[in-house]
């Protein structure tokens, strides 16, 4: 009888279907041990037991029966479960095993609710995921315990987490030692039917990583001005309490524009910054340059006029849109790209309308020699003063482009110098309508310049590799040898900058803020002691201040020290991390001042533009919990650090 028991059982199969492939004889129940062995013959025809998860080998003769293989399939799987290198392997469908398992795992519902909604937030999930049908049956598989949320209670759960991220944060700001910059963006859906303002803080933390966090996400519903962004930006302060410590706002108003800019800088800045009046203020270099090129297409504003009446025309019925494809082909002027009417707020469209019909112009003309009906076409004239301006508009875009590619604050210095070197070019042309442009343009990029050269000046002297060299050769760049004239300047502003951080570092209760806390507003209480206290912290700055001029102090130190001779990959973060001991005040500067995202691949948030493109997937969503989803989104770093 023991040797068809064996032959039965050395057809046992290796994939664990034992109950249904097994021939075996009806009066026998096969054990559900064999659900974790696998059995087979040895060289001499003994019969042998291998564990499926640790390949441990048994006897396995009719006659030992199994309660050794169960004890060992218990400890087995016991131990791989409580282990760090945990597998997915099938179940010995044995009470006593089940039960083991049972006794070891608890199930947690609420953990599983918050994780469902941490993974929605991080992935970009919809949140009514949880109403559909595969979703659930594929969960119930996994654990018939899990009892899914409704979606209300999921937006519920995603507050939750916000909230708790958020407190967080505050946290962690609080316990930061440096100066934040805030970025402030108006962000338009593909559809340009949703605009949101993003407000983003970036710092360089305790380990001098540069980092970035999404602070706000609002949808500016309907029409919004100047106050309707700087009441969202007060509320943020007072939430977040991170004026004391706020440095620079950095304003990215797309489509640029100029009355708002102007206004939100005039509501906000009623303290004083650390460098000069409102300087804490800075608008993008990427901003005024759409506004310069604004200023382009200004100075051409009625040739602008006859090329759209223009396209309108040809594009009206369609015999003329034929003629005009006529007159295409005629001039093989196939591979051009079809001219088409712009967007009115959208200067990149009236931009491309312009590169267009001027790639058409000849079209125009043939149009008009055989269209008697067709008057609106530019004349030879304006056709060319309109291929002068696009030829200086390609210049800044080029530049800009130039800033946008670059990593390093140098050469974003001196594409910056370059567009100034252009315009004073522009300025001396032999052509009077680019004269005029030049001058419109040299006004806004003037208060540009004056505002954000020494912020600009300061980041590229801070870099060890270049120091005042990089600066040194764009002003000649500017200037030629008018240079010297307004290299002091930025000398002095530099010097002061340094003494206003020297000056806190001596009086480690003087606020270093730039834009006071705009939740309260402070009086002074003249007692005795006070005013005792502020004589001898202003003797003592005094005569310090007096010293510093007398000694050798790090500002001097650093730039007369020759420039550092580094690896082409290396991170001035890193170098200043290494050497801040050795210059303690300017390492303050450089952590404060690199904050600045000078570049629009720094400043760009790239979750809230993902957020953006993924408009459709908030419809029907509250405002609330959409700005929970994106900030959620930027701040769970790691999803797996929450997982258990």
């Amino acid at each position: 009888m023991a040797t068809p028991g064996i032959n039965a059982e050395r057809e046992l199969p290796s994939n664990g279907n034992a109950n249904r492939d097994m021939v075996i004889n009806k009066k026998r129940k096969v054990s559900s041990v064999w659900e974790g062995f696998k059995k087979h013959e040895g060289k001499y025809g003994e019969a042998w037991a291998t564990c499926k998860y640790c390949n441990k080998r048994y006897r396995a003769e009719s006659t030992r029966g199994t309660s050794n293989l169960h004890k060992h399939l218990q400890k087995c799987l016991s131990k791989r479960q409580g282990g760090a290198e945990q597998q997915s392997s099938p179940l010995v469908e044995s009470d006593d095993l089940i039960s083991s398992i049972q006794r070891n795992f608890v199930f947690d519902q609420e953990r599983s609710h918050l994780n469902i909604a941490r993974m929605m937030i991080k992935h970009g999930y919809p949140l009514d995921i949880v109403q559909h049908e595969f979703f659930e049956t594929f969960v119930k598989n996994l654990q018939p315990m899990f009892q899914l949320h409704s979606k209300d209670m999921v937006e519920a759960d995603v507050l939750a987490i916000y909230r708790q991220e958020k407190e967080k944060l505050i946290r962690c700001f609080n316990n930061l030692s440096c100066l934040f910059c805030l970025t402030i963006e108006l962000l338009s859906s593909d559809d340009r039917k949703m605009t949101y303002c993003c407000l983003t803080l970036h710092f360089i933390d305790d380990e001098w990583k540069q980092k970035k966090k999404i602070l706000a996400f609002r949808n500016l519903q309907g029409n919004y001005d100047a106050e309707t962004i700087q009441e969202i930006i007060r509320s943020v302060l007072i939430e977040w309490g991170i004026g004391k410590n706020l440095n620079f706002i950095w304003l990215n108003i797309a489509p640029p524009n100029d009355q708002m800019i102007g206004e939100l800088k005039s509501k906000l800045s009623d303290q004083d910054s650390l460098l000069n009046g409102d300087e804490c203020f800075l608008s993008s270099y990427a901003q005024i340059v759409h506004l310069l090129i604004q200023d382009g297409l200004f100075e051409i504003k009625s040739v602008l006029c006859k090329i759209k009446e223009s396209i309108a025309y040809v594009n009206g019925t369609q015999d003329r849109r034929e003629m005009f494809q006529k007159a295409i082909n005629q001039l093989k002027l196939q591979d051009k790209n079809k001219a088409s009417l712009d967007v009115p707020t959208r200067w990149d469209t009236t931009f491309s309308m312009l590169e267009n019909a001027l790639d058409l112009r000849n079209a125009f003309a043939y149009l008009e020699q055989t269209d008697s009906e067709f008057r609106v076409n530019p004349s030879v004239e304006e056709w060319s003063i309109s291929t002068i301006i696009l030829d200086c508009l390609k210049v800044l875009i080029l530049h800009e482009s130039a800033s946008n590619a670059s990593t390093g604050v140098e050469l974003y210095f001196l594409n910056v110098c370059g567009v100034y070197k252009n315009l004073i070019q522009w300025k001396r042309s032999q052509h009077a309508f680019v004269r005029s442009m030049a001058d419109r343009m040299l006004v806004r990029f003037d208060e540009f310049w004056s505002k954000f050269c020494l912020a600009l000046g300061i980041l590229t002297i801070l870099n060890p590799c270049f120091k005042l060299d990089v600066v040194e050769y764009g002003y000649s760049q500017i200037y030629g040898s008018d240079a010297n004239l307004f290299l002091p300047r930025l000398h002095n502003d530099l010097k002061r900058v340094y003494h206003r951080y020297s000056s806190d570092s001596s009086n480690p209760a003087a606020s270093t803020s730039t834009l006071a806390d705009v939740n309260c507003c402070t009086s002074f209480n003249p007692t005795s002691e006070d005013m005792l206290q502020g004589f001898r912290a202003w003797q003592k700055r005094k005569y310090e201040s007096n010293s510093l001029d007398s000694q050798k102090v790090e500002l001097d130190q650093y730039l007369e020290q020759p420039p550092e001779n580094l690896s082409k990959d290396y991170n001035v973060l890193e170098w200043w991390h290494a050497n801040a001991p050795k210059f303690p005040i300017l390492g303050r500067m450089a952590r404060d001042f690199f904050a600045i995202p000078v570049s629009t691949i720094v400043s760009k948030s790239s979750a809230a533009e993902e957020a953006v493109k993924m408009n459709s997937t908030f419809n029907h969503v509250r405002p609330e919990i959409v700005e929970a989803l994106i900030c959620g989104r930027d701040w769970l770093e790691s999803p797996l650090q929450v997982l258990f």
